[in-house]
């Protein structure tokens, strides 16, 4: 058994990233990794966006392990990290927000964005205030430069 660590030791800097290959899924899966809202590393969501960004994310190449695989509490206030994190099934995501405008950059080859693919997501849909909410008090919202906001940004699909 490992020693005690904290949870960054286990998890790693404070993050959002999208899941690849979520199966038939038409939700994006977003783990945020930081102050524990719901899970121990943070939390984890669904977020419906169009089908082709769904799409888009499953042909990215992986590169960040889930964090249900880092590790977790010891039972005794601290974190044990697993020995082997598994397959790498996530890519790396950064919430942007302008205002009431909210953005999710999900990074790999480039479709509408040179870092990757830029989704405007519905900032009033309770899922959007979740993450927007645990990414600024986790200190990962970016606040976006203007050039987020043009056409080229593709549209959140519906909630279900």
């Amino acid at each position: 058994m490992s020693e005690s660590m904290t949870r960054e030791e286990v998890y790693g800097e404070a993050r959002l990233m999208a899941r690849v290959d979520w199966g038939e899924s038409k939700a994006l899966h977003l783990q945020g990794i930081g102050e524990e809202e719901g899970r121990p590393y943070g939390m984890s969501v669904d977020l419906y966006v169009h089908g082709d960004v769904v799409q888009w994310v499953n042909q990215q190449d992986p590169c960040l392990h889930s964090a249900n695989r880092l590790g977790g509490p010891d039972g005794d206030g601290g974190w044990t990290k697993n020995a082997e994190p598994g397959v790498a099934q996530y890519v790396p995501a950064t919430l942007r927000v302008d205002g009431d405008n909210v953005f999710l950059l999900i990074e790999g080859e480039e479709k509408n964005h040179t870092d990757g693919a830029l989704v405007q997501l519905k900032a009033q849909s309770a899922s959007v205030e979740f993450v927007r909410a645990f990414a600024e008090m986790n200190g990962i919202a970016e606040q976006a430069d203007g050039s987020s906001n043009d056409d080229s940004s593709l549209s959140a699909g519906e909630e279900e």
